[in-house]
Formats: C-alpha cells, structure tokens, sequence
C-alpha cells in the first residue's frame, strides 16, 4: 500500500490528484501540544477530502510533553480532536528529535525511561 503523512506543511492539497497518483491512505495530522488552540487548521479538510475520494485515514498527535502528565493532557485533546470521526487505520503519538530538543529547551533532561513514560500515558489515555 502506498502512503503519505500530510499536515498544514503540505498546503492544499488537492486529494482527487493524490487519489490518481495511488495513494491509498493518508496519515493526517490532527495536532501539536496540549492545547485545543494547537490543532492542525487543515486536519478537518484533509480528513473529510481524504474519505470523500475513497482514501483511508489514520491520524497523529506530534508531541511535546516534558512529563506525564503534560502527555495525558496532549491525549486528551487529541482525543477531542477526533471524538466521532471514522478512522480507517490507527492513530498515533508523534514524539521524536523534535520533541526532545524542545524538553531540554524547557529545562528537562530527557531519560530513555521518562520518554517511555510519557509515550506509555499518552497511549494509556487515548486507549481509555
């Protein structure tokens, strides 16, 4: 199957041309962060787009939690984000390079077993 993750990087995207090309499914972006202000501004379109020309959706949540509980929270709004919403594949937790160069700019110092843990509650709470 092919592919793609898009975002408000992409711009606008004209999914008829993305459906020609043989994409089949889209991994779309619902959001950033641990506020409902941070939720991607293309997401609705690109899901609705995306299902309107027979492609199958998933969506991700890009994170930045420092903690626990600050991931819980970026979870929960993920999940208000797509209360409702038909997802043709899984949904996922986006916590990479970029996550752990903005904890260390928040004075954190990021272990293996804090990133495990804040991975761990962000899943436990969209899994509740």
């Amino acid at each position: 199957m092919k592919g793609i993750d898009v975002s408000k990087y992409q711009g606008d995207i004209d999914w008829a041309k993305v459906k020609n090309a043989g994409i089949e499914f889209a991994i779309i972006r619902a959001g950033y962060g641990n506020l409902i202000s941070q939720k991607d501004p293309t997401f609705d379109y690109n899901y609705r787009e995306a299902k309107n020309n027979g492609i199958k959706v998933g969506a991700y949540w890009f994170g930045y939690a420092t903690d626990v509980a600050d991931a819980r929270k970026e979870a929960e709004v993920f999940v208000s984000v797509i209360n409702g919403l038909a997802m043709n594949l899984p949904v996922f937790y986006d916590y990479e390079s970029e996550s752990i160069d903005y904890v260390k700019k928040m004075g954190v110092i990021p272990t293996k077993e804090s990133t495990t843990e804040i991975v761990k509650a962000f899943l436990g709470e969209i899994t509740n």
